[in-house]
Parts: C-alpha cells; structure tokens; sequence
C-alpha cells in the first residue's frame, strides 16, 4: 500500500462492521423459525444486496487508506453462498458462522438482508404497496 499503514477508520459502517467483532460465542438472536422464514427468500436478491454492503465497506477503506477485515469463518460461508445463493448454502452460511463462534455475522451481515428479500421485504416490495401499509 505504497508505506501507508493500514488503518481503519471511524464510520457509520465501520462502527457496524466492528460489531461483528464481538465476543466469541455460539448464542444467536435468529427467530426460532428462522429456517421456515428462510425458505421464503429470494436469495438472488439476497446475495445482491449484501455484495453492495461488503462493497461500499471496501470502497470506503480503501478510500481512508485502509482495508476492511471480515472473520475468515465468515468469507469461506459467503464465497459458497455468493456462487451458489439457495436455501441450502444460505443455512450452510447461517449454521457456519454461528458453530464457529461468530453469531454477530449471522444476526446482522446475513440474516437482516435474507429477510428483507423475503415476501413482504424492503428489497422485493414495490415502495408504492409498502407506503400503503404504512413501512
């Protein structure tokens, strides 16, 4: 990086992307159901829109100078899932990061962008019906 350091840098998104970093554990917050509501997902929709969030968050580092870091439990899941975005690699992805002790990637990088490409969700409602029923 011609003598820089690398350096993270304060943001919105970083201050998430730390949050990621919390302590190791295997208890997530996913609902119960969460498989049942899963298996409603457009996971091509899904897949699209956190792409652009680890995008923007690597525009934004490299912008500042520096990088941005995801636990490597975390990148091996979405590589699977990225190439092949269905319900079966986008539990592998869910179960993956949680059995390795990183429940924060599945309750805020996964599960929130796979359930808003859910029917109903921000990603695959028109914003015309979703002002009509007041979201």
């Amino acid at each position: 990086m011609g003598g820089k350091s690398s350096r993270f840098w304060p943001s919105l998104l970083w201050k998430w992307v730390v949050s990621l970093f919390k302590k190791k554990s295997q208890q997530h917050c996913l609902p119960e159901n969460w498989r049942e509501i899963l298996r409603t997902c457009n996971f091509e929709v899904a897949k699209n829109e956190i792409q652009t969030v680890l995008n923007i968050g690597n525009k934004e580092a490299a912008e500042r100078g520096g990088v941005c870091a995801y636990r490597e439990e975390f990148v091996e899941v979405w590589q699977v899932f990225k190439q092949r975005p269905c319900f079966e690699t986008a539990v592998a992805a869910i179960e993956g990061v949680i059995a390795a002790g990183w429940p924060s990637y599945a309750e805020t990088l996964l599960w929130p962008f796979f359930v808003e490409a859910c029917p109903g969700g921000l990603y695959v409602t028109p914003f015309s019906e979703r002002m009509l029923r007041g979201h």
